[in-house]
């Protein structure tokens, strides 16, 4: 295998890591694994010789992985805002109407 498709071999690699760290929540790594990336990524040639075709394949089939675990998990993080902000108005609401019942010392009741 020549030097040229090692390197793509290593992008495909830290691609199907970066699975692994996103599959695993595991943050940290997921940030040095970009910072990898960034650095690997920029020191390829603009055209891949014809040797690199399937590093890049794995690395696509990874990335396509990847971008479907970020996704799932930016939708967890937003479902979990909404319940928070939801929970927020609640309290504001409660809070809302014990304030007015102090304001005006009357308690109402509901009666069906």
């Amino acid at each position: 295998m020549s030097g040229g498709a090692d390197r793509y071999d290593a992008v495909a690699a830290l691609s199907e890591r970066l699975v692994v760290a996103a599959g695993t929540g595991d943050l940290e790594l997921l940030g040095r694994l970009v910072e990898d990336w960034d650095a690997t990524t920029a020191a390829l040639p603009a055209v891949p010789g014809p040797d690199a075709g399937p590093a890049l394949t794995r690395a696509a089939a990874a990335h396509a992985q990847l971008g479907v675990l970020l996704r799932a998990a930016r939708d967890r993080v937003g479902d979990e805002l909404a319940r928070g902000a939801a929970g927020r108005r609640t309290a504001v609401g409660y809070g809302a109407g014990a304030s007015a019942q102090a304001a005006v010392g009357v308690v109402a009741e509901h009666r069906a």
